[in-house]
């Protein structure tokens, strides 16, 4: 009986050893509290949360991405160098017109005093008329072709600034238009000693072209500033400043018409037909084509 006994505490004994040794390989523990609370995962770093935090960081931008550039703004062009192009060469230009201007007022002052004394008086206009069939005609010629000097950059002033093209650079468009108003105006003179030679109007016809040199000369003395004023002035004072000159050119023009009526007041009772084909042929004719001219051009 008591060998029952003790093989049976035996058997129990290896029973219980067992179980143990399980529980322990398994790695569980009954009696072992487990934290309900698990950890956060720790975020990563990344650039952009870098961005976000810290404003004031520089990130380099990311291969392959094009770099956004700010959008280049065109260069600003002055109004006066849109509409007459190289204002260096216009500016040798009218420092040139000036130039021979001081010059030649400077020393035939006295003549220029003249002349513009014989636009406003028609004795003074006879006097030096007389003076230069004496010899004194160089210093009028002189200042003559000052004044085709002023006329024809004023004439090119306009045709840049109407923008008329006529495929020349512009030094051979600014000799042009010098060389073509001195032109109208030589045809003019010629024409006038023709007619005077054809009818018996001679001395008549040589005062009226001697009329023609004197209001030209005081015409080249306001063209010279405006020519100026035009080529570097603001655009809303160009339109002023050419309609100003113009209004003067215009107003010249009639004041010398009117004085050519006096000079053939005895002849219109007697030739009134001649002196109307004088007026369309000479006076309004060139004016006219002039005009077609220009609006062919700007069409």
């Amino acid at each position: 009986m008591r060998a029952r006994f003790y093989l049976f505490w035996i058997i129990c004994s290896l029973f219980a050893i067992g179980n143990l040794q399980a529980q322990n390989s398994t790695g569980d523990n009954p009696f072992e509290l487990t934290p309900r609370l698990k950890e956060k995962p720790v975020a990563k770093t990344t650039p952009e949360t870098k961005e976000k935090t810290n404003p004031f960081e520089l990130i380099t931008p990311e291969k392959g991405k094009p770099i956004i550039k700010a959008p280049v703004l065109p260069e600003r062009v002055s109004p006066t160098e849109e509409a007459f192009g190289n204002n260096s060469f216009l500016l040798g230009v009218i420092l040139f017109g000036l130039l021979a201007m001081a010059v030649l007022v400077t020393s035939l002052r006295p003549f220029l005093v003249k002349c513009y004394r014989a636009v406003l008086n028609e004795n003074m206009l006879n006097q030096i008329y007389r003076e230069r069939e004496t010899g004194l005609f160089l210093p009028y010629f002189l200042l003559y072709i000052l004044f085709f000097l002023h006329a024809g950059t004023f004439l090119f002033l306009l045709l840049k600034f109407a923008e008329i093209s006529f495929a020349l650079s512009p030094l051979l468009l600014v000799i042009g238009c010098i060389l073509f108003i001195a032109l109208l105006f030589f045809l003019k003179h010629v024409l006038l000693a023709a007619v005077g030679a054809i009818f018996p109007i001679k001395k008549e016809m040589s005062i009226y072209s001697f009329t023609i040199m004197v209001y030209s000369i005081m015409l080249g003395m306001v063209l010279a500033p405006a020519n100026l004023m035009i080529a570097y002035a603001p655009t809303q004072l160009i339109y002023i400043l050419i309609g100003g000159s113009l209004i003067m050119i215009v107003s010249l023009y009639t004041v010398r018409a009117f004085r050519g009526l006096l000079l053939a007041n005895n002849y219109l009772r007697f030739h009134i037909f001649h002196f109307l084909l004088y007026i369309c042929t000479v006076e309004i004719v060139p004016v006219l084509v002039l005009y077609k001219m220009i609006t062919n051009q700007l069409a």
